[in-house]
């Protein structure tokens, strides 16, 4: 596929500590985006494969309908379901690209993907290791359903202890994420298309 894919590899690039800070900016949000990212490389892997049909062919792409399924489709329909199984299995080898940087870059992606669920599966194990005590004070703040004001009301307690407690365990956390994460930053500032 000739275009530039910027998705791919984006969370990868970053450092460590700057993956963690995006899993708690967007801790909330993340399953969305994990959802929204799978959706993306399904497309993105759909796409190649049928441009490299057409270029297998020399087919310009122009269909016209006849009004019923034609193998066409069955096969598009069961490509559809052996991508969505090649990604979750993350199995980058299950398909075979023309192009050799669409294979990279569907490794990239499909393992990519992988890293971000691991890790923020990791956060929330972590979080769920917290005492009781900053669990109540710290999870509604990072998944942004209370203000640091509203904690310190709901609590009890002034709101400058909040924020030390909200500061004190973001730091834990962030301390105990870093001892389960690699830094891939600078092996891939080279890989993929928007190097």
């Amino acid at each position: 596929m000739r275009t530039e894919q910027c998705f791919i590899g984006s969370y990868y690039r970053k450092k460590a500590a700057d993956r963690i800070e995006m899993l708690f900016e967007n801790y909330g949000q993340f399953p969305a985006y994990m959802n929204g990212y799978k959706s993306g490389l399904k497309t993105f892997i759909s796409s190649i494969l049928a441009s490299d049909r057409r270029e297998a062919i020399g087919d310009p792409g122009v269909r016209v309908s006849s009004g019923s399924m034609s193998d066409i489709t069955a096969q598009i329909a069961i490509e559809n379901i052996t991508i969505a199984e090649a990604i979750d299995k993350v199995d980058a080898g299950a398909f075979t690209f023309r192009d050799k940087q669409d294979e990279e870059d569907v490794f990239i992606a499909i393992h990519e993907l992988e890293l971000m669920k691991n890790e923020y599966s990791t956060l929330v194990c972590q979080l769920k290791s917290l005492p009781e005590s900053d669990r109540k004070i710290f999870l509604p703040y990072l998944v942004g359903e209370r203000t640091p004001e509203e904690i310190a009301e709901e609590n009890c307690i002034g709101l400058e202890s909040v924020y030390k407690r909200i500061y004190r365990v973001k730091k834990q956390m962030k301390s105990r994420m870093k001892m389960f994460m690699l830094d891939y930053s600078e092996g891939m500032k080279r890989v993929g298309r928007c190097s």
